[in-house]
């Protein structure tokens, strides 16, 4: 097993930091204007594993807050996704699949049609966003006030 399909297919969902759920609660649920328009710019690109908009667009990268995230939740699902390879719950990636493969299918391809590979990439998935989740509600609510107070 490569280093890299291990990376694509459980550790940058959605792109660096693990965002695929970020981008689609703040598509759909976030209060903010400006974190609606970017999520639901940035579904497209999240689906395959680009994530620029929201890194840049959010900003993550001038934002110490959201470096927590975005540091701890490919930590936290690498963690998982490693020990569910190790301890045989999931097979090992025997195919190199491209990187923009959307959640699931590429770790799926890359295990050998194994479906728990498939599964436990959305099982990370899951645990990134909650592991954002505090973080983007926080800033989301920063910036509903901002977006009053300037109407």
């Amino acid at each position: 097993m490569t280093v890299s399909e291990f990376t694509n297919a459980y550790v940058t969902i959605g792109g660096s930091g693990a965002t695929l759920g970020l981008t689609l609660f703040i598509a759909f649920f976030a209060k903010s204007e400006q974190l609606k328009m970017l999520g639901r710019a940035s579904i497209g690109p999240a689906i395959f594993n680009i994530n620029e908009p929201i890194i840049f667009g959010m900003p993550v990268v001038y934002n110490p807050i959201l470096a927590i995230p975005f540091i701890l939740a490919p930590i936290l699902t690498a963690s998982i996704a490693f020990l569910a390879v190790d301890y045989g719950l999931v097979a090992k990636a025997i195919a190199q699949t491209p990187w923009p493969s959307p959640v699931g299918i590429g770790a799926m391809m890359g295990a050998g049609g194994d479906w728990k590979a498939a599964v436990l990439a959305i099982v990370c998935a899951l645990v990134a966003f909650l592991i954002w989740f505090p973080f983007i509600k926080v800033y989301d609510a920063k910036l509903v006030k901002e977006e009053q107070g300037a109407a």
